[in-house]
């Protein structure tokens, strides 16, 4: 039987989005969704910076506002990291994303996307799926911890 295949996030998979509305609490600090807390820690050490990506009012202006912020030295290094954090501190705080994230089973999520994302997802077939990945893994974690 061949695996199954989250090729995108649709429903009932939309919760594996980070632009999905997911409080997240870190260092004192609020962030609406992983991506505010992604643009904002992992894009820049500037103070100022980061409060005006983390006070983003929609998830995509704080994506949009994390390109144009003063990229810290080490953001190839810790992106990956940074995001893996996000991620699994989502689904642990959410029991609701938690379930459907471990209801997807063993199938391959794949962060397909129309704008050309080859590093966190799959464009025309091609990119490294990163988050995709991300996701994969904290799903193995939660299901051990079950």
């Amino acid at each position: 039987m061949p695996q199954l295949v989250i090729p995108q996030f649709d429903p009932p998979w939309e919760c594996f989005s980070n632009f999905e509305p997911s409080v997240l609490i870190i260092n004192g600090y609020v962030y609406q969704t992983v991506e505010h807390a992604y643009q904002t820690l992992a894009k820049t050490l500037n103070p100022v910076e980061q409060e005006w990506v983390r006070s983003a009012p929609t998830p995509k202006q704080a994506k949009r506002r994390g390109k144009k912020v003063t990229l810290r030295d080490d953001h190839v290094i810790v992106k990956i990291p940074f995001m893996k954090s996000f991620v699994l501190m989502k689904f642990m705080m959410y029991p609701q994303y938690r379930k459907v994230l471990i209801a997807s089973g063993d199938a391959l999520i794949q962060e397909g996307n129309w704008w050309g994302d080859t590093f966190w997802g799959i464009y025309r077939g091609e990119g490294a799926n990163n988050l995709g990945l991300i996701l994969m893994e904290v799903r193995d974690l939660l299901k051990l911890m079950r």
